[in-house]
């Protein structure tokens, strides 16, 4: 084997995934929408694969991939606690008009006539 031949083949070599992971862990960034972090999944299942067809990985690659998963990770957490807040928050202002309904005997008999009407 030639030295040129074993050049051509390291400059025609596809980069490394480290090179893609790089951009990928910087673009996660608060909040992360749906197609994001689906697009973002699917991204690392393909480097997920090229990283079991290849001898070895770097130390580096592995810690990178582990920074974007914790960075994923944190970003479908914060969407989930947001959704659960908001959703709280809309049940107990629901909770507070009906307690208040209650309390008012105008607003149950307008209600009770109502129902009865119907």
């Amino acid at each position: 084997m030639s030295i040129s031949h074993i050049t051509s083949k390291l400059i025609s070599a596809p980069p490394p995934p480290f090179h893609v992971l790089h951009p990928l862990s910087s673009s996660l960034s608060l909040p992360l929408s749906a197609t994001r972090a689906r697009d973002t999944i699917n991204h690392l299942q393909e480097l997920k694969q090229e990283f079991a067809a290849r001898a070895s990985v770097d130390n580096e690659e592995q810690a990178l991939k582990d920074a974007v998963l914790g960075r994923l990770v944190a970003a479908v957490y914060t969407e989930a606690l947001d959704i659960l807040l908001s959703e709280a928050i809309e049940a107990e202002t629901e909770a507070d008009w009906w307690a208040d309904l209650g309390r008012s005997q105008l607003s149950v008999t307008h209600y009770l006539i109502q129902s009865m009407l119907s």
